[in-house]
């Protein structure tokens, strides 16, 4: 029986015969996008949860395995294989009636390589767990979501937004696979909204380091930081918006920066709700959190956060080309709804 209360407002990666281990990495990958986890072992509670999920992040299932007398990989296990034919088969029409294609299906078992295998009438790629864990999977996959090259133009954002606000500061930034602290004392959030997604950006600052290292006179006020920092976080999306459209990708901010102080949102995820004074269709957006970027100052004084929510059941398309980003002329204004 499934203990799991599905909700059709909230996006789902089913894993399908995962043991529990993995099982938990899995869960905090999830917690992490603001998606949900949902671990089934067998067809009927497949069955009764998809039929209630609407969006479905994927699907990743775990073929069981036949193994000789030291434990050693021999061959698929057929009857897993039977199982999770039909399994496979009801995913397949799930993401068909929601647009979605079979790159959403990912298959894995404890053999040496990837095989291509048949389950139903239909033939598999199942991938080795001994090349990448779950999550490693599970990690590529997501960043697979994210159009390509939209790191490198948050961080070429950073690097153009910054001197117009603070041109007396010299500043570098990098990417990061964590905020280099966890001393940060404020919290800028502000978002944007294109054709393809909405964008959230919220900037980590510490005040006290913040104004030693960047602030050009004695006198500089905390609410002078937070205006700037604001300012700033203004002017990368903007530079993020201009760059979009130059791709064919009409997109706007989305509202004015608000502050909060970090301590309130301790141990949160991060904020994930559409607050643009723009309503968007009735379930255009999915429940999934892509983060795009962290960069962090030369300083570590400020870290950036970019991520992207994608429509519901849609795969994020956007062509940002090869050649190089731009940022828009001095008369061009920052639109905002």
């Amino acid at each position: 029986m499934l203990n799991e209360r599905i909700f059709t407002s909230r996006s789902y990666l089913i894993g399908y015969g995962v043991d529990s281990e993995r099982e938990e990495e899995l869960k905090q990958l999830a917690r992490s996008s603001c998606f949900i986890y949902v671990g089934i072992n067998n067809p009927e509670d497949f069955t009764t949860a998809i039929k209630q999920i609407r969006h479905l992040v994927g699907f990743f299932g775990v073929v069981g395995c036949e193994t000789d007398a030291d434990g050693k990989f021999v061959s698929l296990d057929a009857g897993k294989c039977d199982e999770l034919g039909g399994v496979l088969k009801l995913t397949e029409a799930h993401l068909l009636r929601f647009g979605k294609n079979r790159d959403a299906i990912r298959l894995f078992s404890n053999s040496d390589k990837d095989e291509i295998t048949p389950f139903g009438s239909k033939k598999y790629i199942v991938q080795s767990l001994q090349t990448k864990s779950v999550v490693g999977y599970l990690r590529e996959y997501l960043s697979e979501q994210v159009p390509p090259r939209l790191e490198e133009l948050a961080l070429y954002a950073c690097e153009h937004a910054f001197p117009s606000m603070f041109p007396d500061a010299s500043a570098s930034f990098r990417v990061v696979e964590d905020a280099p602290k966890d001393d940060y004392d404020y919290l800028i959030l502000c978002e944007m909204i294109c054709d393809e997604f909405v964008g959230k950006c919220w900037v980590k600052i510490n005040s006290t380091r913040f104004i030693d290292t960047y602030w050009a006179t004695e006198t500089g006020t905390l609410e002078e930081v937070v205006d700037g920092v604001k300012e700033f976080e203004n002017q990368f999306l903007g530079i993020v918006n201009y760059n979009l459209e130059l791709a064919k990708v009409m997109a706007e901010i989305g509202r004015v920066p608000s502050c909060t102080p970090t301590q309130l949102r301790i141990g949160r995820s991060p904020p994930i709700e559409v607050t643009s004074l723009i309503t968007a269709p009735e379930n255009w957006l999915s429940h999934l959190f892509l983060p795009v970027a962290k960069i962090a100052d030369s300083a570590d004084s400020m870290c950036i956060f970019f991520g992207v929510v994608p429509p519901t059941n849609r795969q994020i398309s956007v062509d940002l080309g090869r050649g190089e980003f731009q940022v828009a002329a001095d008369e061009e204004e920052i639109d905002f709804f």
